[in-house]
């Protein structure tokens, strides 16, 4: 599936549709092990739409089981994060030892990197917002703590987050690609808000040290976007902490600091490419990021986020007012 894609069983000879099905799971989220409770007569459809780093997708489908195997982990991709809010009937999930049943009008958070199990033995319908790990963990560091937990979306920033992704998911084809992207980045924000007004995932007091050091980190990292060399050993002096200790820290959060910086470093050229009224070129956008090489930057970019820089920057400018 492109990031814009709409599949269903409804067309499918009835042998053919758990393949079929299995095949559009794993293209639209992981590769997963299926278990149907008729195949034969199993319905699904599933709908998806791209917002920058989040993909919001719509799944309506006969009662299944799914489950992430440790054989699974080697796809090879970058590491993301699912975020699913079921509509209609609860969903089972468990992972990392955690086991959790999210009702209509919740949600819970899955890491693609560990196994895991989800279910639903009713016909479900329900939404999965898909979260490129590192813009995740940008905003919210170790957000690996904040899986299996049910979060109550019937209130508060948790009832604005589901209505701002249901309204996405609706909405998106109305769209342009820069409103999608802010949007996305707004769900991804007010998921942080949600998961931080629940207090959750912050009980321990070791992790909750991690998470600040993280934090610093990634402060850290934007002051000093510009500099080409920046570098483990200034990020821990800024930081306070060995760099021993840094590379440790970031290891547990599954990024490495070479790889949080370059993350940061692209996605600052995004914002800045994305922006109408920025006047600077492409080249000089790369060399304020910390990029010293033009062609570098330009390649970086484009297996980041799968355009050249000069493609979101005329995206940007043909966008309407």
């Amino acid at each position: 599936m492109t990031p814009d894609a709409a599949f269903s069983t409804g067309s499918l000879p009835p042998p053919a549709r758990a393949a079929a099905w299995g095949e559009a799971v794993a293209a639209a989220y992981f590769p997963l092990d299926l278990a149907f409770a008729d195949a034969p007569r199993f319905r699904g459809a599933l709908a998806r739409r791209g917002m920058g780093d989040v993909l919001v997708s719509r799944l309506r489908s006969a009662p299944l089981a799914y489950r992430r195997r440790p054989a699974h982990l080697c796809d090879g991709g970058e590491e993301s994060f699912l975020l699913t809010a079921p509509r209609s009937a609860p969903v089972r999930f468990s992972q990392m030892g955690r086991e959790v049943v999210c009702e209509p009008g919740g949600f819970l958070l899955e890491r693609g990197a560990e196994p895991y199990e989800f279910s639903y033995d009713r016909p479900c319908d329900l939404i999965a917002v898909k979260i490129a790990g590192p813009a995740l963990s940008a905003r919210l560091p170790a957000p690996g703590r904040f899986c299996a937990v049910g979060f109550d979306g019937r209130r508060g920033v948790g009832a604005l987050l589901l209505d701002v992704i249901r309204a996405a998911e609706a909405r998106a084809a109305e769209m342009s690609a820069a409103a999608r992207e802010a949007v996305g980045r707004q769900i991804v924000e007010l998921f942080a808000l949600a998961v931080e007004s629940d207090g959750r995932g912050f009980e321990s007091p070791a992790s909750s040290v991690r998470a600040a050091h993280l934090a610093r980190l990634s402060a850290a990292i934007a002051r000093r976007l510009s500099e080409p060399d920046l570098g483990p050993e200034a990020l821990a002096a800024a930081c306070g902490v060995s760099k021993r200790y840094l590379h440790a820290l970031c290891r547990a959060d599954g990024f490495s600091v070479g790889e949080r910086v370059r993350e940061a470093r692209l996605s600052a050229a995004r914002k800045a490419l994305s922006a109408r009224g920025d006047g600077r070129s492409v080249a000089e956008v790369a060399y304020a990021v910390g990029f010293s090489d033009a062609s570098a930057f330009a390649r970086a970019y484009r297996a980041r986020f799968g355009e050249a820089p000069s493609e979101t920057r005329a995206a940007a400018r043909g966008a309407p007012g």
